[in-house]
């Protein structure tokens, strides 16, 4: 049974399934070529940031996603950020290398046992409330059926999302991975 049989009773339900399941493949395959590398311990604590290349500039096979390069001074993160290849990429600085990238509503749901099957509905109620609730404490906010925008507003002002946070600047990848 596919998993949009299962939702076969409410039709709109099926679809933002269906359609969000669809999507996630798409995510995935235009993510296939970005190239991630990680780097490790700085002296006082174990630290990564995220190197993500654009499409196209990163190695073809799945078989290594990656590439584990080890610290051991500021000045040799200094001149890895300072090489050419670096100056396009985009950066997440996050402490425990260990852990997996999840965004924020992600943990949220996880935390709280939320029923992965549920996460699409319990996402359009958290942005249907911060919609409702926004309009009142904000003077500009974007379209109303511009979620995207939404989301990155939610995101801007503390809300979980589905949202990674990412920065073009290597110095605050390294700043958030050290915190």
């Amino acid at each position: 049974m596919d998993d949009c049989d299962r939702f076969r009773r409410n039709r709109s339900d099926e679809e933002d399934f269906c359609w969000a399941r669809r999507r996630r493949s798409v995510v995935q395959t235009a993510l296939g070529d970005l190239y991630v590398s990680r780097n490790k311990p700085f002296p006082g604590g174990r630290a990564r940031s995220h190197f993500l290349r654009g499409p196209g500039e990163g190695p073809k096979t799945a078989a290594t996603p990656y590439k584990v390069i080890t610290l051991n001074s500021w000045e040799e993160y200094l001149s890895i950020i300072s090489d050419s290849p670096y100056q396009n990429w985009a950066f997440r600085g996050q402490r425990d290398a260990s852990a997996p990238l999840f965004s924020a509503l992600s943990r949220y749901f996880m935390a709280f046992q939320v029923d992965p099957r549920a996460w699409p509905e319990q996402e359009k109620r958290i942005l249907r409330i911060f919609k409702r609730k926004a309009i009142h404490f904000l003077q500009h906010v974007p379209d109303r059926d511009d979620d995207f925008q939404w989301l990155a507003l939610m995101q801007d002002h503390g809300a979980p999302t589905r949202l990674l946070d990412f920065t073009w600047s290597p110095y605050v990848a390294a700043f958030f991975a050290l915190q």
